[in-house]
């Protein structure tokens, strides 16, 4: 423009800071186009979820369905026009509005032509209810609609130099109360960097970070664009001065993403250019090419008819196979065959896809929860669920990733499998270590052969010991991947660590199983013999029903336990150790950590008179306890009866129902969906007959009702809830069940027969 002063520039925008430009411009003017206006009241309504958060906090694809029916049932006809944030959402709130005099619609960018007509059809006698996103705001003007709902909430997908990610995050959208328009980030500021420089760098520009922008991007962004374009070959950087390569040059031409300019050139190289026009085009609209959409049943038919098209080197061999079969018209220039499996062509395409994508490589922990590690940030992500490689059930060492995508956990997109001897064929290197990469995977060790009270004990109630034992082993070894997990059905223990650390978390778990099994032997139960006042006796039971001491003197073998600082050291023995759970009203300390019991008096008294010692490398401080004192309460005794019964206990279905006095339960649960209750996810839903419960789902069936009550007060700080588990019927008259009442009933004899003749028990 200083060289052309006959040249005129016109920026024509609805959104832009006019004023930023014409700055920028040499203070150009500014002509103003006023549309036309049209009255709209404005209503304010305060959300449910308002001041509420964790698990009692309401979504808001849930508040605008409420809205939706108040505006129904109390405003005059028009069409409502509800703007949501994704499909899933448009959906769920399809399915949840229901009214007798309205037909609920929905509208989003995957539905076919026929489907998203039908916002525009009559419908006599039923009001229109459309659930849209914001296609609706951006691409269609639908006629005749009066109310618009707004949850105020919005998905922006960002690019996030630091990690380089595309992150879909949902915000909220910030609205300025006395008019003014919310002002957007800039996109430059947005997305990745890589197209735009290599523009800059055509016009001669040497150095970018000085580069005059009209909203200058981070720092951060210019340097990991450059980056990534000396990875692929785009650029050169001599004496601190970027040069374009002759490749560069060509990317420049080419206009693409230069990560898909460089996937397009090397198939061109193999003689494959048509797979690579065709790689970079699915590349870039991986999410569109398929159609998941409609009822369950819709989505599963869905799902079918994709497997047969998924192959097992990744996502974009699996979208080749899909164009080559919607082209497969003749004449075909296709070298590609996905019949012909590992073939000299996939091997190709391999090296392609991993030169385009070099820092894009993510290995496999060999942890299921942790997933994948990305080799240049060390990021754990999870591959998407819609990844073809999930269809044959595997989970390859080593991939190469499309991009990361983080909505609410973080996900690895269009994914290809190759082999490590392919990083050593990489020209220009990775810009990491590959050399190490096979020895930092986690390995996986079994440890068998443990009885489930064992592992019920090693875990604690509500996985205490087990996360207590897992922080141990991270902090001892200084890696937050280690992990150990309890399957008390199989009677093993799987513990998850690098090679170099397996010897050391095998060790801290064998420590901990031998102290346990210590204790199982050696534990004593404190009870009074009968019921009566004054002076009762009180007897420490072994195993057995075995009579370890009779006190009569009113003296005192348990003591409670705080943590304190390392000073004296006791002798005696301790026969039970009982841990105070830290969400319960029992303990009516909250300094107390929890109950020791001896197995004399005199080891007790001693241990209160010196106060601390070192027990199994804690250090602790003890005092008399209450509990069995007789100041606070005395333990219950046993009821005088001669016989021991058991019966057997029918197996758990894995579902419960939960309620609460207080009536609210549904307000406290609301949107709940990661509880961990014992080894899994529970899994909250409506219960269609009762409307004061809810029907939790996914439980662990070896947990009790108790253990499961434990969780729920535990995560809600509830202590009014009320729990029971639904169990499976049992034929009383089958022959497993007549099998397993005897062998109760032998148990039980011989249980009895070891009681002391002058000692009544019951339990």
């Amino acid at each position: 423009m200083c060289r052309r002063i006959d040249l005129r520039l016109v920026i024509m925008s609805a959104t832009a800071d006019a004023y930023q430009l014409s700055d920028y411009f040499f203070g150009c003017g500014i002509l103003c186009v006023t549309g036309r206006n049209f009255p709209v009241e404005i209503i304010y309504s305060p959300s449910d979820a308002e001041g509420t958060s964790g698990v009692g906090r309401i979504a808001p694809h849930a508040d605008v369905v409420k809205k939706a029916v108040e505006v129904h049932k109390t405003e005059k006809e028009g069409t409502i026009l509800a703007f949501l944030t994704s499909q899933a959402e448009v959906e769920w709130a399809c399915e949840r509005f229901v009214a007798p005099s309205a037909v609920a619609l929905p509208l989003h960018g995957k539905l076919s032509f026929e489907e998203q007509f039908r916002v525009f059809q009559n419908h006599p006698g039923k009001r229109k209810v459309i659930f849209a996103t914001n296609i609706a705001e951006i691409s269609l003007t639908i006629p005749g609609v009066k109310y618009v709902i707004d949850s105020g909430m919005v998905k922006e997908s960002k690019y996030e130099p630091r990690t380089d990610m595309s992150i879909l995050k949902l915000d909220n959208v910030l609205v300025e109360l006395e008019g003014q328009n919310p002002k957007d980030e800039p996109e430059i500021r947005r997305v990745h960097l890589g197209v735009a420089l290599l523009r800059i760098l055509t016009l001669g520009v040497d150095n970018v970070a000085v580069f005059d922008f009209v909203d200058a991007p981070v720092p951060e962004a210019i340097a990991m664009a450059v980056k990534n374009l000396v990875q692929l070959g785009a650029v050169v950087e001599k004496n601190s001065v970027l040069e374009l390569t002759q490749e560069g040059h060509c990317l420049v031409k080419l206009g693409l993403e230069p990560k898909l300019g460089k996937l397009n050139f090397g198939c061109f190289r193999h003689r494959m250019g048509k797979e690579g026009i065709v790689l970079a085009s699915v590349m870039a609209n991986a999410s569109s090419i398929f159609c998941r959409v409609g009822s369950l049943d819709d989505k599963m038919k869905a799902d079918c008819l994709k497997v047969q098209f998924c192959n097992p080197n990744g996502d974009l061999f699996t979208l080749l196979s899909v164009y080559k079969e919607w082209e497969s018209l003749p004449p075909s220039y296709w070298v590609w065959n996905p019949t012909e499996g590992n073939n000299k062509h996939d091997k190709n395409l391999k090296k392609v896809i991993l030169a385009s994508l070099a820092e894009n490589v993510a290995m496999y922990t060999g942890y299921d929860q942790l997933g994948y590690e990305v080799a240049l940030t060390g990021q754990q992500v999870q591959l998407h669920p819609s990844c073809s490689l999930l269809a044959f059930g595997e989970k390859p060492n080593l991939v190469v990733f499309g991009e990361l995508l983080s909505v609410v956990d973080q996900y690895l997109v269009c994914v290809t499998a190759f082999d490590f001897e392919a990083l050593s064929m990489l020209d220009p290197p990775p810009p990491f270590d590959a050399s190490h990469m096979d020895e930092w995977r986690l390995r996986v060790e079994k440890v068998a052969g443990c009885s489930s009270t064992l592992l019920k004990r090693f875990c604690g109630k509500s996985n205490h010991g087990l996360l207590s034992i897992v922080s141990r082993a991270r902090s001892l070894c200084m890696d937050e991947r280690i992990s150990i997990q309890v399957d008390i059905y199989q009677n093993e223990i799987l513990l998850y660590a690098a090679s170099h650390d397996m010897g050391k978390v095998s060790a801290l778990v064998s420590n901990a199983l031998k102290c346990e099994q210590k204790w199982m032997r050696n534990e004593c139960l404190e009870k009074y013999i009968y019921n009566g006042r004054g002076e009762v006796p009180m007897a420490l039971f072994g195993s057995g029903a075995q009579i370890k001491h009779l006190e009569v003197d009113q003296r005192f073998l348990t003591v409670d336990r705080a943590s304190e600082v390392p000073e004296k050291k006791i002798d005696g023995c301790i026969c039970s150790i009982l841990k105070f759970s830290g969400n319960k009203k029992d303990c009516d300390e909250k300094d107390k950590w929890g109950r020791i019991t001896f197995l004399t008096p005199e080891t007790a008294m001693k241990a209160t008179k010196i106060q601390r010692f070192d027990f199994n490398g804690s250090v602790i401080k003890l005092f008399p306890s209450l509990a069995t004192s007789g100041e606070m309460f005395k333990m219950p005794s046993f009821p005088s009866v001669t016989a021991m019964i058991h019966w057997p206990q029918r197996e758990s279905t894995g579902r419960g129902v939960l309620k609460c006095s207080s009536g609210d339960v549904h307000s406290i649960f609301a949107g709940t969906f990661d509880i961990v209750i014992g080894t899994r996810y529970a899994r909250f839903e409506i219960d269609q007959m009762y409307s004061d419960s809810i029907l939790i789902a996914n439980i662990d069936t070896g947990l009790l009702e108790a253990d499961v009550l434990d969780a729920l007060e535990f995560y809600t700080g509830r202590t009014d809830l009320e729990f029971f588990l639904l169990r499976r019927k049992v034929d009383l008259y089958s022959e497993s069940a007549f099998e397993r009442s005897n062998k109760v009933k032998a148990s039980a004899t011989r249980a009895v027969g070891k009681i002391p003749s002058s000692i009544i028990l019951v339990e």
